[in-house]
């Protein structure tokens, strides 16, 4: 029996056909809501693995209000909707769903969607778990460390950056007033470079006297204050609770637009708790050095010089969040698609994301799916057997058999026949290949990146 699927749908041929095709499919059907309170209650009852959501359904709640919901009971959804309108395209885009079916759709299309849902869903929660399987490491590891308060609280920002993006971050300002040397804030100034600044270096910075950094240090006027002096657009607070009853809140801060997405914002809650040990540790000893010095902190090699980023050189904090991502994705077997405009350097990405991989002593096969013939990609990926079609005349392995244990870089695979790229997807599923003229699989062990300068979305 596959997984089990609820249908959120207000009309009610298109709900009845749905339920057909998804019978006939193997899928179990749960139910189907009309509404989004018929949806919750079906929901609470049953546990579907995926929902097919419509987005206007009858009732003041949408399917948009119902997927914000799904999202934080990690429960894979997929739209269904015939609107064009954009600004609720990118509001239903911002939940961040695991397929979008326009109406009126084939029921091939319905399958396949609802296989790459499953497919993203399952690497969704393997990925989760290996991010928070590294950052406990680290974070435990820290709290027996007996460095200086000060590397203490850069080694926890360290540990924190490739999982919570931010280009500013500020550790203890709440109680400035009582305590000011146990305020600090760290600017990044490269990949793995931090500018330390106390609060006589902040007061020098922006010409205020401490009281009047006092007098708006818990209003929106100091955020403005920081957005101002460091080009600050997005910022999201975590107030910690310690032991001996006091509170110390770390604020991170990035020049990028809507960075603390819901998700971002309830990882960085999940590890409240380990932060917190952390933070602990500051006070319950007395150690050497003041978390107040200023000056440049020590910077490991910068990108480009030997770090997995060869080629890549650059510290504009759009490029810094590229590194961020790379770091964090690399060590996975997640596949990965890399987007960007023609001579952006994405193969460049790729070459990154192998060379900081485990897998980077292994095979590294790319493939230029925009430079193969249609008639001729199958067998160029998959490999055929002697006599499988005309001009056939000797046994060929694929690329995908050649990269066995390593990665294999897709190029341009918005160019890929849609019929090949499902065939895609159940290698990615599945682990292995058929080669063209048998029916014996072939098992794979390969890490798939790829690349487009095409808008898939559209």
């Amino acid at each position: 029996m596959k997984e089990k699927v609820l249908i959120v749908e207000d009309q009610f041929m298109e709900a009845d056909y749905l339920r057909m095709m998804l019978t006939r499919a193997g899928y179990q059907i749960t139910g189907i809501a009309h509404s989004v309170p018929q949806a919750q209650e079906l929901i609470a009852r049953e546990k579907p693995d995926i929902v097919l959501l419509d987005i206007f359904v009858k009732g003041k709640l949408t399917g948009i209000d119902l997927a914000r919901q799904l999202a934080q009971e990690n429960i894979a959804f997929v739209y269904l909707s015939a609107s064009s309108n954009e600004e609720v395209l990118n509001e239903a885009k911002a939940t961040q769903p695991y397929g979008f079916l326009v109406k009126p759709f084939r029921e091939k299309d319905l399958l396949i969607m609802l296989e790459i849902a499953r497919y993203r869903h399952e690497h969704s929660i393997e990925s989760k778990l290996k991010k928070e399987h590294i950052l406990n490491d680290k974070l435990a590891a820290l709290v027996h460390t007996s460095e200086t308060n000060n590397n203490k609280l850069l080694f926890l920002f360290r540990a924190l950056q490739p999982f919570i993006s931010f280009d500013y971050v500020t550790a203890g300002f709440d109680a400035i007033e009582d305590k000011p040397n146990e305020a600090v804030s760290f600017l990044r100034t490269g990949f793995d470079e931090y500018q330390q600044i106390g609060v006589p270096e902040l007061l020098t910075i922006t010409k205020l006297k401490l009281k009047e950094v006092i007098s708006i240090i818990n209003t929106s006027s100091f955020y403005e204050l920081l957005s101002q002096t460091f080009h600050i657009n997005s910022r999201t607070s975590l107030p910690l609770q310690l032991s001996g009853g006091g509170q110390f809140t770390i604020s991170f801060y990035s020049r990028q637009k809507d960075t603390y997405t819901p998700e971002l914002t309830a990882l960085l809650t999940h590890f409240k708790k380990a932060i917190t040990s952390v933070v602990e540790t500051l006070f319950n000893k007395n150690e050497p050095g003041s978390v107040t010095i200023a000056g440049k902190t020590p910077a490991t090699e910068f990108p480009g010089t030997g770090q997995g980023f060869e080629g890549i050189v650059g510290r504009s904090p759009a490029l810094l969040n590229v590194f961020d991502m790379l770091t964090q994705v690399a060590p996975s077997d997640t596949s990965v698609l890399v987007l960007g405009e023609s001579g952006t350097g994405k193969e460049r990405i790729a070459d990154c994301i192998h060379n900081l991989s485990p897998r980077k002593n292994k095979p590294f096969v790319k493939v230029n799916c925009a430079a193969l013939p249609s008639t001729l990609i199958e067998s160029e990926l998959f490999g055929h057997e002697k006599g499988a079609f005309t001009g056939a005349l000797d046994k060929r392995i694929g690329k995908f058999e050649k990269a066995d244990g390593g990665t294999i870089f897709l190029d341009e695979i918005g160019e890929m026949p849609l019929d090949l790229q499902v065939k895609l997807l159940r290698v990615l599923q599945e682990k292995y290949i058929e080669r063209i003229g048998t029916r014996d699989i072939t098992k794979v062990n390969v890490r798939v990146i790829a690349a487009t300068n095409r808008n898939l979305e559209k």
